[in-house]
């Protein structure tokens, strides 16, 4: 059964009170004043790297410790936006390894968009989504958009929507399309086929046409191309270049084996490497158990 009439009423918003997850937490805070949703910050203590007294009974735990300097900040934090905002917000701090802790709390909750940051550089970046970030946009049970330290987006006027031979392309437009209407966004449309492929190229021109139809009828701007190229995620990230979105969303899919290995790829390569948030939704978001 398809998804019909998504709407974004929970998003949740991890904080290490870094500069990028500050600059997530402005973009989440954007987009739930825009869709009328509560916002959950929630801090998570990695008890993975926290090294426990041997005499616990002397020494006040570590782990409660940072839980507690954080709940004070995330309480200046909850008042400020609230007040200023008029948003719900709600704040908590677990303990736990973050991208579980974080993924458990999203499918306890019924998230429908988790926000995070990427880190301040390049190889940082990488490392984060080697790990955390990564594996949030893997297990998810929700999307997840993933905000650039170096770019604070709080409207998505332009979104670049990339069609390529994969599952689930027309159900992924249910999701963002909340996204679109109270932004007024315009589409482009960059349908990506492998060279020499002919069969792909006819299915993603195809999807291409089924997309634009739906997008004329709901009175959307947008624009559309298809590209043939060797490597998709390198060409989506030039069309980024070129075009200069506010956003870029993307089939994160999974699979097993060989393809797995390829979409993975795809997939942090493009998180990685782009200059603006990107909305990661896996195929399986798309339809509902």
């Amino acid at each position: 059964m398809i998804v019909q009439d998504f709407m974004l009423k929970n998003i949740l918003v991890p904080v290490d009170f870094s500069k990028s997850s500050f600059n997530a937490l402005a973009t989440a805070t954007a987009i739930a004043q825009q869709q009328g949703a509560a916002l959950t910050i929630m801090h998570v203590v990695d008890t993975a790297h926290v090294v426990i007294p041997p005499r616990r009974e002397a020494i006040p735990s570590p782990v409660a410790q940072m839980a507690s300097i954080a709940d004070e900040r995330l309480h200046t934090l909850r008042t400020n936006i609230s007040e200023r905002y008029g948003i719900s917000v709600d704040t908590i701090v677990e303990g736990g390894v973050p991208a579980y802790t974080l993924c458990r709390y999203a499918l306890a909750k019924q998230i429908d968009l988790i926000v995070m940051g990427t880190r301040d550089s390049f190889s940082l970046r990488k490392m984060m989504l080697g790990s955390t970030a990564y594996r949030m946009v893997k297990h998810s049970p929700c999307p997840v958009l993933s905000v650039p330290s170096d770019r604070l987006v709080i409207r998505f006027g332009k979104i670049v929507f990339p069609v390529r031979n994969a599952p689930n392309m027309m159900e992924k437009y249910e999701i963002l399309k909340p996204i679109i209407k109270r932004n007024n966004s315009s589409i482009v449309v960059a349908g990506l086929a492998n060279t020499n492929d002919a069969k792909s190229y006819k299915y993603v021109n195809s999807l291409i046409d089924k997309l634009s139809s739906r997008l004329k009828d709901e009175g959307i701007s947008y624009s559309s191309t298809i590209h043939f190229c060797d490597s998709i995620s390198k060409r989506l990230l030039e069309i980024s270049q070129t075009e200069k979105p506010d956003l870029i969303v993307i089939t994160a899919m999974a699979s097993s084996s060989l393809r797995r290995f390829f979409l993975e790829y795809y997939t942090k390569n493009i998180v990685n490497s782009a200059s603006c948030p990107v909305l990661s939704i896996r195929p399986d978001m798309a339809v509902l158990n």
